[in-house]
């Protein structure tokens, strides 16, 4: 099978053990003195109707180490079944035509290629005119610029011309492919070969002038072949590319190569049949011979627990807003065309997001353009949920592989022993009843204007903005939207919200009296030990809808009888902040900043549940009984000075040696100690 062979040396030719070279023609044209004259460097008159395989070893062979197997083929009729079936497994194949008989060469298309066509014949085709010392005539323009035809050569066994270039060129037709780089029938590159070389050209282009200054030839020089250009060089290429065209130089002083330069110059590496050129270059920036990224290459996120996350790398940070810088055009925005040339290099299965469907997701502009924080907005979300996406497509971009674009977060049993949170991606979860306000709300978040009736949210919803807090620094808050689906909730509670949630939103509904008793089943959990909710997340009841007529909140969670809710009281019981009233017209950009800032610094806003009480009571008691201890041991450091050094000691020791003296005496000393003692302890 001629395709699944080619794929596999398409694939991987490194792990290729040899390429089968087919040699074919008409009776008489040379098939066997070409062979012989490559394989014996030798003419004879006389050769065998059919010479066996031929085995060129390793060290005879043109490329990268791939020996050849050359296959001789009869054009009897009786051996028409053994020939297709050479035809059908070989890795390239040459045909051989005689530049005394035209008919041979009118053949090539007439008979040749509609019999190789019929096969399912897919290799590189070489053509070979033999003897051409003899005479004059050359092929046609039309073999020449057949599509299946991969070169053409002028050659002669019996002088020894082009023989050997010829079996060079079927050889390097399999390594080095022209297929995947240019369409044949066409003559413009694929679509895949202008991804790639736009995607190396913005690697080189380190200033990201969209042009590459004489440093930069240099160094991808350098980086590909592993020498330099001399000055003399640089100049002819320029003046080269120029007469081509003179868009494939800059029209400033530096002249240096834009993109459609850097693409002229691999036009003239195919037009001159230097393929071999242009495989070198994607290989030393990661493609493989389908002209995608070699996986292995791609780096990998993080090693995380199910409790950590990805986020943004500062150099990631900094590589993306240049990139933003570089291609939006107007408005501080990028447009959809704007995004269409920043991903150009990037292929659709790739793509980090879709280009057309992210207004409803982080901040745009009145004309639906991606900001500068819709932007970042993106691939902060992107490193959070598909880090190993996130990687690929920056690397398409053109960020290093050897710089770490994603950094883990802090486990969250870090986190809730600290009081404050160490991340740039903050994650809030948004619980509320049916119609209770949910996305208007954090639709304000990327600027959604105000809408009576929005959409009702049927399954997890997420938007992001990058807010700027009142230290200068920048975190992205990632909102999701928990709809009113019980599964839907069940699974957040138990899995989302514990391993990835740093705050979590309550809101109710003034105007509908069954509101807050909604959100107070979602808190419930919090307050007890039962589910393995985090209670140490930060908790904060948000009112809504304060412009509308304001009703009792009732709770009827017991059959028998309704009590009345009292938000505040709530509040105070489980010490939380009270509710934060939010209404359409309230400054949107102080409120998620300090929401922001609740998660960073979650102490105040974590609710006091049974456990966090008896934690903080225990705590207590084991601080005071520290208190105690150290008061305990000062004292008794301070009794055993007072003995040791009190005059009053010394009196006693000298009564002892003393023993005339008189009782008189000693009761004034009593009355001196008594003294002494009493003002010493008056002070303490």
């Amino acid at each position: 099978d001629t395709n699944s062979l080619s794929q596999k040396n398409m694939d991987n030719n490194c792990e290729m053990k040899y390429t089968r070279i087919v040699v074919a023609g008409d009776a008489g044209v040379g098939k066997s003195s070409v062979i012989k004259r490559f394989v014996a460097k030798a003419f004879a008159e006389k050769v065998p109707e059919l010479m066996d395989k031929v085995f060129i070893p390793t060290d005879r062979s043109f490329r990268e180490g791939v020996p050849l197997l050359i296959y001789d083929t009869s054009s009897q009729d009786r051996n028409f079944e053994k020939t297709n079936g050479s035809l059908r497994n070989a890795d390239s194949i040459v045909l051989v035509c005689d530049a005394q008989k035209k008919v041979t060469m009118d053949r090539i298309l007439s008979y040749w290629i509609p019999r190789l066509q019929d096969l399912g014949v897919r290799c590189p085709i070489v053509v070979a005119l033999n003897k051409c010392d003899i005479s004059r005539k050359t092929l046609t323009k039309e073999i020449n610029d057949h599509h299946m035809i991969e070169d053409c050569m002028e050659c002669s066994a019996a002088k020894d011309v082009r023989i050997t270039d010829t079996f060079h060129a079927a050889q390097s037709a399999v390594l080095y492919p022209v297929a995947p780089l240019r369409n044949n029938q066409t003559g413009s590159f694929t679509e895949n070969y202008v991804r790639a070389l736009t995607r190396i050209f913005r690697i080189c282009d380190r200033d990201r002038d969209d042009a590459l200054n004489v440093e930069e030839l240099i160094d991808f020089q350098q980086r590909c072949f592993g020498i330099g250009f001399s000055s003399h060089d640089v100049d002819g290429l320029k003046l080269q590319l120029y007469q081509k065209n003179p868009h494939c130089l800059t029209s400033d002083d530096s002249r240096s190569i834009t993109v459609l330069g850097f693409l002229e110059l691999h036009r003239n590496f195919i037009n001159e049949h230097m393929t071999e050129n242009c495989w070198n270059i994607l290989r030393k920036f990661g493609y493989d011979n389908q002209l995608r990224l070699d996986r292995s290459l791609t780096p990998k996120p993080p090693t995380r627990s199910a409790d950590q996350c990805c986020e943004l790398t500062q150099q990631a940070e900094d590589f993306l807003t240049e990139a933003f810088k570089q291609f939006h055009s107007a408005e501080d925005a990028m447009s959809l065309q704007d995004l269409r040339n920043t991903f150009s290099a990037t292929p659709d299965s790739e793509l980090p997001f879709s280009l057309q469907d992210f207004s409803s997701r982080v901040e745009t502009t009145k004309a639906g353009h991606l900001t500068f924080n819709g932007w970042i907005s993106l691939w902060s979300m992107l490193a959070m949920f598909e880090p190993q996406q996130c990687l690929t497509s920056l690397t398409y971009l053109g960020f290093p592989t050897d710089v770490s674009a994603l950094s883990r977060t802090r486990g969250k049993d870090a986190d809730r022993t600290s009081d404050v949170i160490v991340k740039k991606t903050l994650r809030c979860f948004v619980f509320g009843s049916s119609g209770c306000g949910k996305s208007t709300f954090i639709n304000r978040l990327i600027g959604i204007p105000f809408e009576n009736q929005p959409p009702e949210t049927i399954e997890l919803r997420h938007v992001a903005n990058r807010i700027e807090l009142p230290d200068g620094s920048h975190h992205c808050l990632v909102m999701t939207e928990v709809p009113s689906v019980e599964s839907i909730i069940a699974n957040v509670l138990t899995d989302e919200l514990p391993r990835s949630g740093d705050l979590v939103m309550l809101i109710f509904d003034l105007s509908q009296s069954r509101s807050l008793e909604y959100v107070m089943e979602i808190f419930q959990p919090f307050l007890t030990t039962k589910i393995g909710l985090p209670d140490s997340l930060p908790v904060q009841f948000v009112a809504t809808k304060s412009d509308r007529h304001q009703v009792d909140q009732l709770d009827g969670r017991d059959d028998n009888e309704e009590f009345l809710l009292d938000i505040l009281d709530i509040c105070n019981r489980f010490g939380l902040t009270y509710p934060e009233v939010y209404y359409p017209s309230r400054e949107s950009e102080l409120f998620f900043s300090n929401i922001s800032e609740m998660a960073l610094s979650p102490e105040p806003f974590r609710p006091e549940s049974a456990r966090r009480q008896r934690s903080r009571t225990m705590s207590s008691a084991r601080k005071w009984l520290k208190r105690a201890i150290s008061v305990s041991v000062l004292l008794g450091v301070a009794y055993f000075t007072y003995r040791r050094y009190s005059p009053n000691a010394s009196s006693t020791s000298t009564e002892q040696n003393n023993p005339s003296t008189t009782s008189v005496e000693r009761n004034g000393s009593d009355q001196a100690s008594t003294t002494r003692s009493t003002s010493y302890r008056n002070p303490v």
